[in-house]
């Protein structure tokens, strides 16, 4: 098994077409569409657990009015995007767990609508919106949803100036929670709940020299209603009330929290006709070459 690193989708596609590589990963939707009718590859769906979200500092004063932080998920165009350049690699998702695992809450309780973000922002004391920062990796596709989210704030009368660097130092600026808003991705860790709510909910210290550092801490949101709640839950043995009690816990976050969770990633998997059994799973633990056949 060969890995190439091919960071262009277009080289990507080239090489496959040619029979140079046997499967492509990063195709865009306009390169899958270009492949249609093309009997020597097959294009596959691969939903996966990837989360695409934006974290809100609420050292950032304007974010630390929860309904500030409601009406920016009120300005972003979610299904404009997964129409447009996401399509077939996005689906609309704003809860912390990915949909089709258990316990996942879907309910996508955002559109865009800025007369409703418009009347939260003149609630919160800001009827002229305000300016602000948004941290985006020069990648695709953060580029082009940078770009959406720069244009849809702007209806609310928020002034979106973008940083644009390297997703490392975009994750570094993150991780030391000096950002005002990050676009980024989160993928679980193991397939339960608890990994990614012990990241998106749970912060026990929100001091800024705090040993463990999870989404919470590094949006500087701290809540005890919500660390008691997601301690509860990864300890209750009954399955039914388990569940529940994540959901309950998915749907406070998506209220109160500090993030514009988005969408969940699908990999467009692309594969030369005479390849069999590649496996690709919802994480990268979950990925097997092993029962591959060419």
């Amino acid at each position: 098994v060969v890995l190439r690193h091919m960071p262009e989708p277009a080289a990507q596609r080239l090489a496959l077409e040619k029979g140079d590589v046997d499967m492509a990963r990063d195709l865009t939707p306009d390169q899958v569409a270009g492949l249609e009718g093309n009997k020597d590859i097959v294009v596959t769906p691969k939903p996966q657990a990837l989360l695409y979200y934006a974290g809100m500092n609420l050292k950032k004063k304007e974010l630390s009015d929860v309904r500030v932080r409601q009406a920016i998920r009120y300005l972003i165009d979610y299904d404009g995007m997964v129409n447009s350049f996401l399509k077939g690699t996005m689906q609309v998702h704003q809860t912390f767990w990915p949909s089709g695992f258990w316990a996942a809450l879907d309910e996508n309780m955002y559109t865009l609508d800025p007369a409703k973000a418009k009347a939260l922002l003149a609630e919160a004391g800001y009827p002229d919106g305000f300016e602000i920062n948004l941290d985006a990796p020069n990648s695709s596709p953060f580029v082009n949803v940078a770009q959406s989210m720069q244009s849809s704030l702007a209806q609310g009368g928020i002034k979106v100036n973008i940083v644009s660097a390297e997703q490392k130092a975009v994750i570094t600026k993150y991780r030391a929670r000096e950002h005002d808003i990050a676009l980024i991705y989160w993928g679980p860790d193991y397939m339960d709940p608890h990994t990614n709510a012990d990241g998106f909910a749970m912060n026990p210290d929100n001091s800024d020299n705090a040993k463990g550092k999870p989404l919470a801490w590094r949006n500087s949101w701290f809540d005890e209603s919500v660390n008691n709640m997601t301690k509860a839950a990864v300890r209750e043995r009954d399955e039914a009330k388990r569940e529940q009690m994540y959901k309950d816990l998915q749907k406070k976050v998506l209220v109160e929290g500090p993030y514009i969770i988005m969408f969940q990633n699908t990999i467009q998997l692309a594969e030369r006709a005479n390849l069999k059994g590649f496996v690709m799973g919802p994480s990268t633990d979950v990925v097997y070459y092993n029962l591959t056949t060419k």
